[in-house]
């Protein structure tokens, strides 16, 4: 147990010094080295990943981090799409998000305008994988 709650404690004390310098080559070199199986991506997920770095509300892409930071973030936004009902929800729900993943202050401050454009491109990208996979708004899939 006591090795287990030390490893914990050098993992997190390497996560902070991440979070404060921004990601660093060797960390993402040991990160990908790390990855035992490697999972086919879903290009609905995908999708969504992709627009939320574009716009990058958390600053990750500034420093370079890589997309997949954003994980956490797109896995709540698309487990969350079936209780929202028009953009202006899904603009609020986005928002919301963000402020419980990352707490305000990790928010950069100019982030507050791109909420708007997130929540219109994957309104769209929703609608598209609906209409692939032959379902309604209202279909369990997405959380009804």
């Amino acid at each position: 147990m006591q090795d287990l709650l030390k490893e914990l404690k050098e993992e997190m004390e390497e996560l902070d010094k991440i979070r404060e310098n921004g990601y660093m080559p060797e960390y993402l070199a040991k990160e990908k080295k790390d990855k035992k199986r490697w999972i086919e991506p879903d290009p609905f997920f995908e999708n969504i990943l992709d627009i939320i770095y574009h716009y990058d509300p958390a600053g990750f892409a500034k420093k370079h981090a890589p997309k997949e930071r954003y994980n956490t973030v797109v896995s709540v936004i698309i487990y969350r799409l079936g209780k929202v009902t028009d953009l202006s929800e899904m603009q609020w729900m986005i928002y919301d998000i963000f402020f419980e993943w990352l707490s305000e202050s990790r928010i950069l401050p100019s982030s507050d305008r791109c909420y708007r454009y997130i929540a219109e491109e994957i309104w769209e990208a929703w609608e598209e994988e609906i209409g692939r996979l032959g379902l309604t708004k209202s279909t369990s899939i997405f959380g009804k």
